[in-house]
């Protein structure tokens, strides 16, 4: 019996290791993420064979605004996720560097109380695209993949309407990282006033669409979770 004790409670203490370490390689991962979305925008925007120097202004232009003190939910980190999320669809993409691309600037610029933050993060990303070498055509259907995240409405486009999904898939996640989403957003905007209010009147407008995810994929993976955080967030500002 007391062996039989020794080995269960071995059992135990191996299992509780690979927890502590499996958690801790979770919370490492975005970190690595970022890091990731670094080396391949450096990858991608050095196809055209851009001077290397320029390459690294532009990354590291982008990497200061995301990283601006008044930032809490638009940052690296929410880069990091919607690169996650894009990985689950790019077999499906039109263009993968198109949509890799266009997500590094879809909210490069951004400020609380502006309500022309797409336009002008298609504007920057157009000025960097066409410095670092790409087609006409390609910048404009990466505008036009930014600025259908102004409204997030379905376009008839699969490639629109993944992206779209991928930007929003935070509204799926688990309740306690939903929490903490919902906490950087406040903090974010509480330079608007009486945002309280307003965010709770766009919940309740939001929830009473049809669908929150376009696409079946995302719809599939988040919809109920999604509904569900919202309603909590309702339910807490009362």
């Amino acid at each position: 019996m007391i062996q039989l004790a020794n080995t269960i409670k071995k059992c135990i203490f191996i299992k509780a290791t690979a927890l502590v370490f499996f958690c801790q390689f979770t919370i490492a991962q975005p970190v690595k993420k970022i890091a990731d979305v670094k080396k391949i925008y450096l990858q991608i925007a050095s196809k055209n064979k851009a001077d290397v120097k320029l390459v690294e202004q532009c990354w590291q232009q982008v990497s200061d605004l995301y990283s601006d003190s008044s930032r809490h939910y638009h940052t690296l980190q929410h880069l990091a996720n919607f690169y996650n999320e894009l990985l689950r669809c790019e077999k499906e993409l039109n263009n993968w560097e198109l949509a890799f691309l266009s997500m590094v600037y879809h909210d490069v610029v951004y400020v609380a109380v502006s309500r022309d933050n797409e336009e002008k993060s298609a504007e920057m990303a157009a000025d960097h695209l066409q410095k670092l070498g790409f087609s006409v055509g390609f910048i404009d259907t990466s505008r036009q993949l930014i600025m259908a995240t102004k409204s997030h409405k379905a376009t008839g486009d699969l490639t629109t309407d993944l992206f779209i999904d991928a930007d929003m898939s935070i509204l799926g996640v688990p309740l306690e990282q939903y929490k903490q989403y919902a906490q950087q957003v406040n903090k974010e905007y509480a330079v608007v006033p009486d945002f309280a209010t307003k965010r709770k009147g766009f919940l309740k407008h939001f929830l009473e669409t049809e669908r929150l995810f376009i696409t079946p994929l995302f719809y599939n993976l988040y919809e109920v979770t999604a509904r569900n955080n919202l309603q909590k967030e309702i339910d807490d500002f009362k």
